[in-house]
């Protein structure tokens, strides 16, 4: 889904259930083939993530990305960046952890890698341990375990950069 900004990014599914998950992803929009991809591939990212029950928004205005930015404090990072959260962004307060996943490494990278592993990363939601380990990721050390699981199944040969933050707001 295509959001202004937080505050238009669905708390609910169609069933009215909290999803399990929400992933934002924010973009530089340099138009870069990386970013392109991303966007060409929105319609089934979200697909696979809607059956997982997982909130999938893009914060498309510049107001809406700099509200994340100040909330989240990650300003200096490269992009595209994917926030992975385990309730509504709008709900997390100071100093709660969730993970960031930077693209950045990307912006020189093949195509055809990328597109293979931009796809690896949307279908680990399928896993249910993977699943169960980010609902219950409470503390910055229960997120290690989320990158912890991401190592020992491969995830570590992609070139991303996973790192755990904290809200400020």
């Amino acid at each position: 889904m295509w959001c202004p900004n937080l505050q238009q990014v669905f708390k609910k599914n169609y069933r009215n259930k909290n999803f399990d998950f929400w992933i934002l992803f924010l973009r530089l929009d340099a138009d870069t083939s990386i970013e392109k991809e991303i966007r060409e591939k929105h319609e089934r990212i979200n697909t696979i993530f809607e059956e997982q029950n997982v909130n999938y928004s893009e914060i498309t205005t510049f107001q809406g990305k700099k509200a994340v930015y100040e909330k989240f404090n990650f300003k200096s990072s490269k992009h595209p960046l994917f926030y992975v959260f385990n309730k509504h962004p709008l709900q997390y307060t100071k100093k709660e952890p969730f993970l960031i996943v930077e693209w950045g490494k990307w912006l020189n990278a093949d195509i055809d890698s990328f597109k293979n592993d931009l796809m690896a990363f949307v279908n680990f939601f399928s896993d249910n341990e993977f699943r169960e380990k980010i609902a219950n990721a409470k503390n910055e050390k229960m997120w290690y375990q989320v990158i912890k699981f991401l190592k020992n199944h491969g995830f570590e040969l992609l070139s991303i950069g996973i790192t755990i933050s904290a809200a400020i707001l």
